[in-house]
């Protein structure tokens, strides 16, 4: 006679057979910190050296959110992804080589304005936001290219091609792979360094450029002061011969460790109103991350407030954001990802809910909109189960 347990027994092994190549969603959303408000910040891009203009949409930035505060008293969060150097044109078109044009003392002062006022906080994007060798590879078959390193550093590095962007690979040729783990751990340590001979105080938050990165520059950014990289939710090392991002598929979550022991968090959120991302958008959004307890990361770009025509309409976006936020999230802290890194560093209980009915709560949320994933939990009948279950602990005070 077939025992009792068998076909339970047997429904739990389908299950997990169904569910195992999903096993990195599962533990990693399983074991991310879980906070206790919504975290929101807007991470805007590409700052430093290039165009004049900068030090005065920064200012217009600084302004239209000056008076906003959330229930701590603290303004909203805008990081600055901070490039050192672009090229310098005059050089190039002399002689025909690359000479760094570093950011200049207006944008400096700019960037301290914002930050005495609390609301600009600095993070490293690149000594320069391409790979120098490259670009110059580049230049000698593309006219497009060579026009760009004569019109620098008026000319934004938005307006190269991609792959040229990726600072960590050699985006002349296609497919690109990451550049020798020594040069690269190397040049990542002395960015940082520069970082703090350029701003007097080392960079505690790295900003891959595009996303494109190894652990060898973990490990040069780290042995110079760096605690937390931001991330798109996994790692990309290459581009293909399309110029596509690619990398290993395993997910990246928000408190995982890296190389030398850095913190990762995730940027996911998207807002560029050039683009005409409008704040009304974000509230599904931004109410998602809030029942899985995880912070808000929002993308944007200096591309947005650099044309005087554009700035009035972004700025105005981007204050629309704020007040909603502060209107429909009344709970929200707003707080730098260097700030998130300690809290997640030392897992503070003030910040962080360690319960059990909390964390499995969250973990049903994280994990019930992973493509893929979503389908397998529901064909081997976990997701009526987990779900109901779920939502009777967010109920249980």
């Amino acid at each position: 006679m077939m025992v009792w347990w068998f076909f339970p027994l047997a429904w739990l092994l389908a299950a997990l057979a169904l569910l195992f190549p999903y096993r990195h969603w599962l533990l990693g959303a399983w074991r991310e910190p879980c906070w206790r408000r919504l975290v929101v910040v807007v991470e805007s891009d590409d700052w430093g050296a290039g165009p004049r203009a900068q030090a005065e949409a920064l200012d217009a930035l600084r302004q239209v959110l000056a008076d906003l505060r959330d229930r701590d008293g603290r303004p909203p969060v805008v990081t600055l992804g901070v490039v050192l150097d672009s090229a310098d044109g005059e050089v190039w078109r002399s002689h025909r080589e690359f000479s760094p044009a570093p950011l200049t003392d207006t944008v400096r002062e700019a960037f301290l304005r914002g930050g005495d006022a609390g609301l600009f906080h600095l993070q490293l994007h690149g000594a320069c936001h391409f790979w120098p060798a490259a670009l110059v590879a580049a230049a000698q078959g593309d006219p497009a290219v060579d026009a760009w390193l004569a019109a620098a550093p008026e000319a934004p590095t938005e307006a190269l091609p991609d792959a040229l962007q990726s600072r960590w690979i050699d985006g002349s040729r296609l497919p690109a792979g990451l550049l020798p783990t020594r040069t690269l751990e190397a040049a990542a340590e002395e960015e940082a360094r520069a970082y703090l001979r350029g701003l007097g105080e080392p960079p505690r938050v790295a900003v891959p450029t595009t996303f494109i990165w190894g652990e060898a520059a973990e490990r040069g950014w780290a042995r110079a002061g760096v605690r937390v990289v931001v991330t798109p939710g996994r790692r990309f090392d290459a581009r293909d011969s399309a110029g596509r991002p690619v990398g290993p598929p395993r997910p990246l979550f928000n408190g995982q460790r890296g190389a030398e022991g850095i913190l990762y968090l995730v940027r996911d959120l998207y807002f560029e109103p050039r683009r005409g991302h409008r704040p009304e958008g974000l509230w599904e959004d931004l109410g998602r991350k809030r029942r899985q307890r995880r912070p808000a990361l929002m993308e944007t770009h200096r591309y947005n407030f650099l044309d005087p025509a554009d700035r009035p309409a972004s700025l105005g976006a981007l204050r629309v954001l704020f007040v909603g936020v502060l209107g429909r999230f009344p709970e929200v802290a707003f707080l730098s990802p260097q700030v998130m890194g300690e809290i997640l560093a030392r897992g503070d209980p003030q910040w962080l809910d360690g319960s059990f009915r909390v964390r499995l709560a969250a973990w049903w949320h994280r994990i019930e909109g992973v493509p893929g994933l979503d389908r397998r939990l529901r064909l081997s009948g976990l997701a009526w189960i987990l779900g109901p279950l779920a939502r009777h602990m967010e109920g249980v005070s």
